[in-house]
């Protein structure tokens, strides 16, 4: 089986200016885990998800690698919500671009279906599927891979 039969298509995209808070909008009503973000010529730039935007609500030093006190000791964790929210409110405007996975993996659209389980195991929250000319032609999301795998019984 291939990619094509268990992708999502047509794919849920947005333009490289979409603004965050409505691409996250559309996240949260379409109940799917990330969209592709489009150029103007349709080509894909890269990927769109909660994750995207989730590290910059954090203060900087939370999101220090080696960091040696644990986050739970750093003063924001009780009031960090509020934060966090502010964080937000300031990113909302910009372009979803600014925060977009550019280092993505794609499959084609006759890659073998294991393989987008295999992707799916190592982390991506969506895999794009390219047709034949690099363009994109649909999206996997884990939920309409297990769809397939365990489809639901009456």
């Amino acid at each position: 089986m291939t990619c094509k039969y268990v992708m999502q298509s047509p794919a849920p995209s947005v333009g490289a200016e979409t603004p965050i808070a409505a691409a996250l909008a559309r996240l949260q009503a379409e109940s799917i885990p990330a969209l592709a973000v489009l150029d103007g010529a349709g080509q894909m730039l890269g990927l769109f998800s909660w994750r995207c935007t989730s590290c910059h609500l954090l203060p900087r030093v939370a999101q220090l690698e080696d960091m040696e006190a644990p986050v739970q000791e750093l003063d924001f964790w009780e009031t960090g919500l509020e934060d966090a929210r502010q964080r937000l409110a300031g990113l909302a405007r910009q372009p979803v671009s600014a925060v977009m996975q550019q280092d993505f993996v794609a499959l084609q659209e006759d890659s073998p279906v294991m393989e987008a389980l295999l992707k799916l195991c190592r982390g991506q929250p969506a895999l794009p599927v390219l047709d034949a000319g690099g363009r994109l032609a649909g999206m996997i999301y884990p939920a309409s891979l297990l769809a397939h795998l365990h489809p639901p019984r009456p």
